[in-house]
C-alpha cells in the first residue's frame, strides 16, 4: 500500500544520508559554510545547503523522492566546487563525496 512504499522510500533516504554524512570527505558538508568567516560566500551561491539542513528536511517529510533527494546532495557538492577552486582541499573533498553520492544512487533502489 501507498503508506507502506512511502515509509519505505523515507527509510531509503534516510540510509543514503548516513552512509553520506558518514564518508570521511563529509566533513565540509555537515554544517552550514560560516558566512562571518567567508564573507562573500552568499554574494556567489545563492542558494546554499549542508549535510544539516538535508538532515532537517528528511525529519521534516520534505522529500517526496529519490530525485529530490539527490538534487540537494548534488547541489551541495557543485555550490562547494563552485565557490573553491580546483587545487583546494574542499574541492578535492567535494569530488570524492560527489563521486560516492552518485554509487549510492545507482545502487539504492
Amino acid at each position: 500500500d501507498a503508506e507502506r512504499e512511502w515509509s519505505t522510500m523515507i527509510g531509503q533516504l534516510r540510509t543514503i544520508w548516513k552512509e553520506v554524512e558518514r564518508h570521511d570527505a563529509s566533513w565540509p558538508f555537515r554544517e552550514p559554510v560560516n558566512t562571518d568567516e567567508v564573507g562573500d560566500y552568499l554574494s556567489i551561491i545563492k542558494d546554499p545547503i549542508d549535510l544539516s539542513l538535508i538532515k532537517r528536511r528528511l525529519d521534516d517529510e520534505f522529500y517526496k523522492s529519490r530525485d529530490m533527494l539527490k538534487a540537494d546532495l548534488i547541489r551541495m557538492i557543485e555550490n562547494c566546487k563552485t565557490y573553491n577552486g580546483q587545487r583546494t582541499v574542499f574541492f578535492k573533498e567535494a569530488d570524492r563525496l560527489g563521486a560516492c553520492i552518485e554509487k549510492l544512487f545507482s545502487q539504492k533502489r
